[in-house]
């Protein structure tokens, strides 16, 4: 009889579980539908905060801009607006000053890369801004992620900007090798994701912490990052290693076409 019984409570256990994981993986399908419209909207405001930290998680230095962005006739124009400097002025603390991935005017001459002797960032913003590509890895809705991603429901809830979410776990390889992992907030009635916190296990041996944390906001019938923090850890000596931390809000969000390209109109500091 008790074994009965038992053989009886595994079925219902396993049935149980099957089950969540079904639901798990039909939350997961609507979550990446609703991600699927976001590459058509552009945020008109991004404001960029870049800070390295002392041991003791106090700010050493901060560097903040403003960066907006807007349609012009070849693509979308971006333009930079300093809000806080570090001492020694943007160049002190990163050198070459432009963003990965952005193309420069053709009447605009490069300007010059590298930092000065014990920057932190040997090589200039392209460095210091890993917050991009990290960002672009710890995306699990990323079409280069497709069928790469572990959901399971973590069987938790919570109102999170006052919209009630179920946590999932995720698990996914980035196309660098980065391992993340971490925990899913999804609304329940949407869909939509709501918050993303994840930790990667990066190849490369220097990186000794990576944590990037994104909240999303709904916007039409797709979902788009609101604020986006990552912070990373970089050995640069034998004893000694560098925390940065990039903190991106985005605002003014506007539709387009999905398939204009970014120019860099300026930085401060490139008058130097």
């Amino acid at each position: 009889m008790k074994t009965t019984v038992g053989i009886g409570l595994l079925l219902l256990i396993s049935a149980a579980t099957v089950s969540a994981q079904t639901d798990a993986s039909a939350v997961w399908t609507q979550a990446v539908s609703t991600m699927g419209q976001s590459g058509r909207w552009v945020a008109g405001e991004t404001e960029i905060t870049i800070e390295t930290l002392a041991r003791n998680g106090d700010v050493d230095q901060k560097f903040s801009i403003l960066q907006t962005t807007t349609l012009g006739e070849e693509g979308l124009l971006v333009t930079m607006t300093p809000l806080a400097m570090p001492e020694g002025g943007p160049r002190g603390m990163f050198g070459g000053m432009r963003p990965p991935g952005m193309r420069q005017p053709a009447d605009e001459a490069p300007p010059e890369g590298g930092s000065p002797p014990g920057s932190p960032f040997p090589g200039g913003m392209a460095d210091a801004m890993t917050a991009p590509r990290d960002a672009a890895g710890a995306n699990p809705f990323a079409a280069d992620t497709e069928g790469k991603v572990q959901v399971a429901p973590l069987g938790s809830s919570r109102t999170i900007g006052g919209v009630r979410s179920d946590a999932y776990s995720v698990e996914w390889e980035a196309p660098d090798g980065t391992a993340f992992s971490g925990e899913l907030w999804i609304a329940v009635d949407a869909g939509a994701p709501v918050r993303l916190e994840v930790t990667g296990d990066s190849p490369e041996s220097a990186v000794q912490l990576l944590q990037i944390t994104t909240v999303y906001e709904h916007l039409g019938e797709t979902s788009v990052p609101s604020r986006m923090v990552t912070t990373r850890t970089i050995r640069s000596g034998l004893f000694s290693s560098t925390t940065m931390r990039v903190i991106m809000s985005y605002a003014d969000y506007f539709e387009t076409d999905g398939t204009l390209e970014y120019i860099f109109q300026g930085l401060p500091g490139q008058e130097e």
